[in-house]
């Protein structure tokens, strides 16, 4: 299914407000669960992010 390049109400609230940086990992985190990336991937961006 193609991406309709048009940004949803919800996305669009999302660039009004500021994250922190914690909310930004955890909103990444479920992301990559919901695109079924495998755990050790997960793991490996945590380690990044952790780094920083």
């Amino acid at each position: 299914m193609r991406r309709s390049n048009e940004l949803t109400v919800e996305e669009k609230k999302l660039l009004k407000r500021s994250l922190t940086d914690e909310e930004a990992i955890e909103k990444f985190e479920r992301h990559c669960m919901l695109k079924k990336l495998k755990l050790a991937t997960i793991e490996y961006c945590r380690n990044v992010f952790s780094s920083f």
